[in-house]
């Protein structure tokens, strides 16, 4: 089964085009004041993490040993 996970957040300054990468998810409130004063917005990227790999990759080790 693939499942999308959380990698990072980010801040993205549309005006300057910058990206700050934050580790935390942001507040509402957060979100809201720095979209208000910086005109900035939250991005959160995913990553695609596919479940049946990681148990073949589990096999084969377990018969290695």
């Amino acid at each position: 089964m693939k499942y999308e996970v959380i990698e990072r957040y980010a801040w993205y300054f549309p005006d300057n085009d910058i990206e700050v990468s934050v580790y935390r998810k942001q507040s509402y409130f957060r979100r809201f004041i720095m979209w208000l004063f910086f005109d900035a917005e939250l991005r959160t990227y995913y990553k695609t993490i596919d479940t049946f790999q990681a148990k073949t990759f589990q096999a084969k080790k377990a018969k290695k040993d």
